[in-house]
């Protein structure tokens, strides 16, 4: 069965996960040339006060082509993308005394992630009919027709699922979607495992402690998928180590390790990769954020051992 409590743990690394994939969104489909400028961007801030208008872009755009799943996969994954990096309670930087802000800013965010579930399991029911009224009864043989091609709406689809249920673990009509955005994550590891530079790895690194071992998760099943993530992203994104952190450090309370690939993810260089710089930005600040919070997530830490970052 879900490790619920493990599960409702996993804001920060989802927010990781999810945000190394500003990459992948096709910006160009919106008409206008931002892909590069947006990417390369610095300030993180600007980018969030854009999204919205973005967002409603890619959307008008998807609805006046319902069968374009390019379209489809642009649109939720800027609901997704706008949900994690910026609106959720923790990237929000929400503090923890206002209590109504933070569940406000989780409210908003979870609507988001389901958003973007709508829209991209809408699309993947248009190459498959039926595909997750047959999941939701444990049949999974309509995943054998979807394509290498299906892969980024694969990946929205999960990753909307798992963002709304981080966000609020008790709330059925997100849960009843969890055994079937896992089944599409497979089959999009089937596909094309090492996709957009190893997202997909990045994602299992902060999903898989959760997860009981006959479903593929554990520990080791994140210590391998973050091994995969450094090698497909070339050991240039800093998400990966933020994941690790985030999960598999803390779960174990291993406050070294913690602290050691969290340091990896602010000593990498933000202009050896530009069409990464924004994705690192936020992780790197995320891993600022961790840090700085050591004491609230291991339970035996002086501030002798915390050090300065």
């Amino acid at each position: 069965m879900f490790n619920y409590w493990a599960m409702s743990k996993i804001r920060l690394p989802f927010l990781a996960a999810l945000v190394a994939l500003l990459a992948s969104c096709s910006f160009n489909t919106l008409g206008v040339r931002v892909s590069s400028s947006f990417m390369q961007e610095e300030d993180a801030a600007l980018v969030g006060d854009s999204m919205p208008i973005l967002l409603k872009a890619s959307e008008i755009l998807a609805d006046g082509k319902l069968r374009d799943p390019e379209l489809a996969a642009t649109a939720a994954s800027m609901a997704v993308m706008y949900a994690a990096g910026f609106v959720s309670a923790d990237a929000a930087g929400v503090p923890d005394d206002d209590f109504d802000g933070r569940l406000a800013a989780d409210a908003r965010a979870k609507a988001l992630f389901i958003r973007g579930f709508r829209r991209s399991s809408a699309a993947l029911e248009l190459r498959v009919d039926g595909l997750l009224a047959s999941l939701l009864a444990g049949d999974r043989e309509g995943l054998s027709r979807l394509k290498p091609k299906d892969v980024p709406l694969m990946y929205w689809t999960s990753a909307s699922v798992f963002g709304a249920f981080s966000l609020d673990p008790f709330d059925p009509q997100v849960s009843r979607y969890l055994a079937s955005a896992i089944a599409i994550l497979d089959r999009a590891f089937e596909l094309d495992p090492d996709w957009d530079k190893g997202s997909l790895h990045e994602l299992m690194i902060a999903l898989a402690p959760a997860l009981p071992a006959e479903m593929g998760g554990g520990l080791d099943r994140a210590e391998e998928a973050y091994k995969k993530a450094l090698t497909a992203s070339g050991g240039l994104r800093a998400s990966p180590h933020v994941s690790y952190a985030s999960s598999v450090a803390v779960q174990l309370q291993d406050y070294e390790a913690f602290k050691t690939v969290l340091g990896t993810a602010l000593a990498i260089d933000i202009d050896l990769d530009p069409d990464s710089r924004l994705a690192n930005v936020i992780a790197q600040a995320n891993a600022r954020r961790l840090l700085a919070s050591a004491d609230r997530l291991f339970l035996i830490l002086d501030e002798t051992e915390m050090g300065d970052y």
